[in-house]
């Protein structure tokens, strides 16, 4: 078909063209990523990805993919430093 990885759910976020080839009827998926988590004393920073698909038909396919990124707590300071 022309694409080098077969079509899973992680699709929806990299090609969504490639969910037409799946062979499924539908597929769910996460997936969590920590990020510089010991080095600077950053532990609650981490990206967060749902996506699926599920197909409609013979040439359908709905998706939906959602994206969550957090900085964890952040310390604001007015002009003065305070």
């Amino acid at each position: 078909m022309g694409t080098a990885t077969s079509a899973d759910a992680f699709s929806m976020h990299y090609n969504t063209a490639k969910l037409i080839t799946s062979n499924r009827r539908f597929e769910l998926a996460a997936a969590y990523s920590p990020w510089v988590q010991a080095r600077l004393g950053l532990n609650s920073t981490y990206n967060l990805v749902f996506s699926g698909y599920m197909r409609l038909g013979e040439q359908q396919v709905i998706g939906l993919s959602s994206q969550f990124f957090s900085l964890g707590p952040i310390t604001r300071f007015d002009s003065l430093r305070r």
